[in-house]
C-alpha cells in the first residue's frame, strides 16, 4: 500500500559591552517564539540553522495497489491496507512528534526491510530529554528544567508547544551532539516565547552535554545562543560555572512605583540605592529592599506589573534584601517574570547576573570585588544556591554565576 501523510513537526548570536547606556538593544516584546532573532542584539545575523522537514524515504514500489493519504498525526485514524495485499509499500511524507506508520503485517512478512524501516522512522521521531533541579545541591529543590537532545529537525513552534506542554520556567533543545564554530547550538523557551538568554537553562544544558555528550572528556565548554556564545567551566567541586556578557545599566525607576506593583510600603524599599533596569542578556529590574520581612511580603500586583512593563525593557523583576534564611548567604532574592509565563522563579542565574554587577557598580558591600552566596526559591518550598562573583577591569564588569545541577529524570518525548 502507499501511505502518505504530512505533519507539521529554525536560530540565531552577539554580544553587548558594559557602558552605562539605554537598553534599546535588548528590547524583547514581539520577539515570540517564531525562531528570528532580534536584531539588536544579533546584528541580524542568524544562529546554526535548523531544517524543519525530515522526509521518509522509500521503501520500494512493485504492485500498484490503493493509495492510503492523511496526517499521520497521534490519536488520527487512518483505514488499514486491504488484507490480503501482497507487493511492497511506499511510505512518504514528514515525521514528526508522535508520527503513526500504519504498515500491513502480510507485507512484513513479505518484505522484513519494511518493519526494520518503521522501526527506524518512529526512533527518528523521538526526541530524548532529561530533567533537571539546577542550582539546587540536592533533589528536589532549585529550578527545574527540561533539555531535549538532537533537535535540529524540530521546528520553532514544534519546540514553543513542547515547552508549553511542560510548563517548567524554561525548556532548552541542543540542536545537535556535534559543535559549529566550537560551540553546542542551544535554543531556550519559556512557556510563551523564546529568550536569547537565561542562566539556569545555560547551566544546566552545558551540565547535560558535560556529562552525556562529552562525557566528562573536557571541563570546558561553550554555548550558542541568541545572544551570543556563553562559555562554562565545571569545577572539581561539581558546580558549573558561566561567564556572563558585561551589564548594561538602563532606566532608573522612583521607588513609589515599584512599591505600588509590589505590595509594599516605599519605607520597606531600601533607597539609598537605586531601582534600575540591568541585563547581562535578559533584563531586569533590580530592587533593593531593607529586610526579608519585606522580601517576604512582596506580592506583585498583575494589573499594575503589566501596565508598568508595557512601557520598559525589563520584564522580569528581582528584590533582593541583605538578611537570609541561611546564616551562611549573604542575599535572599525574589522573581517575578509573569510576562514570560512564570509568576516567580526559583532560581533565576540571568537575574543573579544583573544583580552581581549592579551589587558591584554600586559598592553594596563597601568592595571593588564580589564573591558572594545568593539564595532564591525559599518562599515557593524550592530553596536554591547561586554563588555570584564579579570584578571590573578597565571599566568592564565581568560576571560569573555558578551552581550545581543534578539529574532526576530521563526519557523519550513521543
Amino acid at each position: 500500500g502507499r501511505i502518505a501523510g504530512v505533519n507539521h513537526l529554525g536560530a540565531a548570536g552577539g554580544e553587548v559591552d558594559g557602558e552605562d547606556r539605554p537598553l534599546a538593544g535588548f528590547a524583547l516584546a514581539g520577539d515570540k517564539a517564531s525562531g528570528a532573532a532580534n536584531d539588536a542584539i544579533n546584528d541580524g545575523q542568524p544562529h546554526a540553522g535548523a531544517p524543519a522537514d525530515l522526509l521518509g524515504g522509500e521503501i520500494g514500489v512493485e504492485d500498484p495497489v490503493p493509495d492510503i493519504q492523511g496526517d499521520a498525526r497521534a490519536g488520527v485514524s487512518h483505514r488499514e491496507p486491504d488484507k490480503g495485499t501482497r507487493g511492497n509499500a511506499r511510505v512518504e511524507g514528514e515525521v514528526c512528534l508522535g508520527a503513526i506508520d500504519v504498515v500491513d503485517t502480510d507485507l512484513q512478512a513479505a518484505d522484513p526491510t519494511i518493519h526494520s524501516s518503521t522501526e527506524e522512522k518512529q526512533a527518528m521521531s523521538k526526541l530524548s530529554y532529561y530533567i533537571l533541579d539546577v542550582f539546587a545541591e540536592s533533589k528536589f529543590a532549585g529550578n527545574q528544567l527540561a533539555v531535549f537532545r538532537r533537535a535540529a529537525n524540530i521546528s520553532s513552534d514544534e519546540m514553543q508547544n513542547i515547552a508549553r506542554e511542560i510548563n517548567f520556567s524554561e525548556t532548552t533543545f541542543i540542536l545537535a551532539d556535534e559543535q559549529t564554530e566550537a560551540g553546542f547550538d542551544v535554543r531556550i523557551f519559556t512557556p510563551k516565547e523564546e529568550v536569547p538568554f537565561a542562566g539556569h537553562p545555560t547551566l544546566g544544558t552545558a551540565h547535560i552535554i558535560h556529562n552525556e555528550i562529552l562525557q566528562r572528556k573536557t571541563d570546558h565548554l561553550v554555548l550558542n545562543l541568541k545572544i551570543g556564545q556563553i562559555p562554562v567551566s565545571f569545577s572539581p567541586d561539581g558546580y558549573g560555572w558561566m561567564k556572563q556578557v558585561p551589564p548594561v545599566f538602563g532606566q532608573q525607576h522612583p521607588a513609589n512605583t515599584l512599591a505600588d506593583v509590589l505590595n509594599l510600603e516605599v519605607a520597606e524599599i531600601d533607597q539609598r540605592f537605586p531601582i534600575q533596569e540591568v541585563s547581562t542578556g535578559l533584563p531586569f529590574f533590580i530592587v533593593p529592599l531593607k529586610n526579608l520581612a519585606a522580601l517576604k511580603k512582596a506580592r506583585v500586583e498583575r494589573e499594575k506589573y503589566f501596565k508598568l512593563i508595557n512601557n520598559t525593557v525589563a520584564k522580569g523583576i528581582l528584590v533582593f534584601c541583605p538578611e537570609a534564611h541561611q546564616p551562611q548567604n549573604q542575599v535572599s532574592v525574589r522573581v517575578f517574570v509573569d510576562y514570560y509565563g512564570v509568576p516567580e522563579d526559583p532560581a533565576t542565574g540571568s537575574g543573579n547576573g544583573c544583580l552581581a554587577g549592579y551589587l558591584l557598580k554600586y559598592r553594596y558591600f563597601g568592595k571593588d570585588t564580589l564573591d558572594i552566596r545568593s539564595e532564591q526559591g525559599y518562599e515557593i518550598g524550592r530553596p536554591s544556591l547561586l554563588l555570584l562573583r564579579a570584578e571590573q577591569n578597565d571599566g568592564i564588569i565581568n560576571i560569573s554565576v555558578g551552581g550545581k545541577s543534578v539529574i532526576v529524570a530521563q526519557g523519550e518525548f513521543l
